[in-house]
């Protein structure tokens, strides 16, 4: 979270009709700074939206629907935690750059869907490589849907569960 608003600016020199959508709740003291660093930032450029509170489950998919592209600049610990958004990005044909060494996370993941990252400025390289080969990319993720639906038709507890 802390590596967004440099994220944003590296961005935002490259190519400056990228929107972004930063939706957090709960702060803590290591994270209240970086948000207000963000509203500073949006502030400054048109193309950030800040979504500040707790977002049910329409309120969550409604902005799911708007992302192409999504960056879990994680650490490792973090990313296995909170991996249920990697499985939001699958299920909403959305493109992650997902960190270095995450290999758990490529079981889910087709080829071509994602790209991994070791940095901040990677994660940006990244997004832009996707965004200049955006349909090709779309196209895998499409792939990593549908495996992902097939994993859960297919799976043990869900059959039993079902039945």
């Amino acid at each position: 979270f802390n590596e967004i608003p440099k994220f944003i600016e590296i961005i935002n020199k490259h190519r400056k009709n990228i929107n972004f959508i930063i939706q957090f709740s709960n702060l803590d003291n290591y994270t209240h700074e970086t948000a207000n660093l963000l509203h500073e930032l949006s502030l400054k450029y048109k193309n950030i939206q800040i979504i500040n509170k707790y977002c049910d489950y329409n309120e969550y998919r409604s902005i799911l629907k708007k992302i192409t592209i999504m960056p879990l600049p994680y650490d490792l610990k973090q990313i296995k935690i909170g991996s249920g958004v990697l499985y939001s990005c699958v299920s909403h044909e959305i493109i992650p750059i997902i960190p270095k060494n995450c290999d758990y996370l490529k079981e889910i993941l087709s080829s071509n869907s994602y790209l991994e990252a070791s940095d901040i400025d990677c994660f940006a390289d990244n997004s832009l490589i996707i965004i200049k080969d955006y349909k090709n990319y779309l196209t895998n993720a499409k792939n990593s849907s549908k495996n992902l639906l097939r994993s859960i038709e297919n799976d043990f507890l869900i059959n039993n569960v079902s039945d």
